[in-house]
This record gives structure tokens, sequence and C-alpha cells, in this order.
């Protein structure tokens, strides 16, 4: 029998036509159904949808070979990778969900990266480190294969996950080390430097702090993270240099530490930024200007400065109505 007629005798004609109906005209699409493959059916209401619906009716009528023979064909002739691993995927939760084996299906799959994800699983529920250990190295193997940076780290955190448990610091330390350097916005970087600051020896900590900060200090973008340590650790030159990679609000978050070694430089770049927000004609801009103009009253010669450019601000842009609205108040 086809899907279609299975699902029939399952549910009963009107069941299926009404649920043809919905979109197509009955007569029409059923005609055009038999071909067994992707059909009004399953554009109406979708694939994963109509894919249920058919392994139900299918344990109804007591033959789940029909649905894994199906799946096999789905397998076959997936068009690409992820049509192929979601197949793959519907064959086991299918057979997990009867009780049957599907450790032959996932170890015949298991190159594909959700697959391999289910047995690094099934290891790790198990407590068979060492085996999950090698299931992760294989997937950096074919992630790196594939030029996808993402899955590798995915699987290098895996590795980490499996070190941190088993004590293994002599792979941890420069996986750790790696992880924090090249690990990217999707992972706290906390969680590496604390295990780097447990279990580093006390002797050598401050080179690995040198290569954590040296590296990020090259890097094109502001990390709040690598400002976290700089802080920590009071490197405030460092600190003050690396701020000005970000935005005025990073330098101002540690301003009340770096103020008192560096105030006038912090007081020009505060009236840089109130100049440049000065040249923009929109609110938000009129407020930055007056908060950073109060901020620079708190400096010891702050005062002068923000009455002077009060002046210059009321002659030149008097016909700015909502910027001298916002600046009375400074």
């Amino acid at each position: 029998m086809t899907k279609q007629e299975i699902i029939k005798n399952a549910c009963g004609i009107e069941y299926y036509r009404s649920k043809a109906e919905d979109c197509f005209d009955f007569d029409t699409s059923y005609r055009g159904c038999r071909s067994y493959r992707y059909d009004f059916y399953e554009a109406a209401y979708g694939f994963d949808e109509i894919q249920t619906l058919y392994e139900t009716c299918c344990e109804q009528l007591g033959d789940p070979n029909e649905v894994l023979a199906d799946i096999d064909r789905q397998i076959k002739e997936a068009k690409d990778e992820y049509r192929k691993k979601e197949a793959v995927l519907r064959k086991i939760r299918f057979m997990q969900s009867r009780n049957m084996d599907a450790q032959d299906v996932i170890q015949k799959y298991i190159d594909l990266n959700d697959i391999r994800k289910i047995r690094f699983e099934q290891l790790m529920n198990d407590k068979e480190y060492d085996e999950a250990l090698l299931v992760a190295k294989q997937g950096i193997e074919i992630a790196q294969q594939q030029n996808s940076q993402g899955t590798a780290i995915k699987w290098q955190k895996a590795k980490f996950d499996i070190y941190l448990l088993q004590g293994d610091t002599a792979n941890l330390l420069p996986l750790a080390e790696y992880m924090f350097q090249h690990a990217g916005w999707s992972y706290d970087k906390d969680e590496f430097y604390s295990v780097l600051k447990k279990y580093t020896p006390v002797a050598n900590w401050p080179d690995t702090m040198e290569r954590l900060l040296a590296k990020a200090e090259n890097a094109r973008n502001f990390d709040d993270f690598v400002a976290y340590i700089m802080h920590e650790h009071q490197l405030w030159p460092r600190l003050f240099a690396y701020c000005q990679k970000g935005n005025i609000r990073d330098l101002e978050k540690y301003e009340k530490d770096l103020k008192p070694h560096f105030e006038k430089e912090i007081l020009e770049l505060y009236r840089n930024y109130a100049e440049k927000q000065a040249l923009i004609t929109d609110q938000y801009a009129y407020q930055e200007v007056a908060r950073m103009l109060k901020q620079m009253r708190t400096f010891t010669s702050g005062n002068e400065l923000v009455n002077q450019l009060l002046e210059k601000y009321r002659a030149t842009y008097k016909r700015r109505r909502n910027m001298m609205e916002a600046l009375k108040g400074v």
C-alpha cells in the first residue's frame, strides 16, 4: 500500500477527504497523490505532521516495517545532507519509541553530526568517557575537513567537559586556554578562565594570563571579559588603553578606578565624545551630550571646561530647541 492508502485505511476516507479539501480540490489532488512523493497532503500540513500521522496509522495496522521501509527510501533519495540527517533522525526516534534497537542505525550514520551527538550522549550517560572522548575527537576531525569551525568548537567543548570530569589537568589546561581564545561569543569565557585560575600552578599563572591578554589586545574588537581580567589584576595602563577599543560606556564602567591615574586623559576623551554627539541632530544625541557634560563636572577641572562648552553650544545650536532643553539640567 502507498502512504496515502495506509492513512486512508486507518483514519477513514472522510478524515482524509477533510484534510485534503482544506488546501486543494480533493478529486484532482487525489489523482496526483498516487505518485508516492511529497503530495498535496504533505504540502498542506508539513512533512513532519504527515510522517507522524503515517507512523501512527502503520502502528494501528500493526505494520511498523512499512514506516521503516518508507524512511529508508527517504534516506536513499535525500537530495542533501540535511534531508538525509532528518530522515535518519526520524528512523532512530521511531525505533526508540517502539523499544527497537537503533544502535546499528546510529553507528551506520555516525558521520552525520546530529547522529554523532546521539551516540556521544549515550556514552556520557553510561559514563564511558574514554569512548565518548574518541567520538568527540572524530567529530572535530570531520568538522575541520568540512570547514565547519562552529561544529569543531562544539566538539572541543565536549572534550573540555570530559577532561574536567576526569580531572585530567594535563589536557584540560591547554584546551581551556584554546577555548578562551577561540570559542567566540557562544560560550561564557568565565567558565574557561575559572578553570585556568583554579588548576594552573601559581608559578605559571603570570605567563598564562599574559598569553590570554596579549591575544585579546591584538584583536580588533573590545571584549568586556578581557577588561574584567585587567581590572581584577589592577593593570591600569593596559585597561585604560584597552577600553579605548570599545565605546564610551566601556570606559565609564571602569572610570572610578582609572580616574586617579588618567584623569586628564579621560576628561579629554569625554570632551571629544560630547563634541561628536553635538554634531548629530537627534534626541538621543542631545541627551548624550547633557549626560556627558554632567559626568565631566565630577572631574577636577571639569566645571570650567563644561561651562565653556555650554556657552559654545548655546551660541552655535540656539535654534535646536530640543538640544537647548536637554542642556538646561547640566
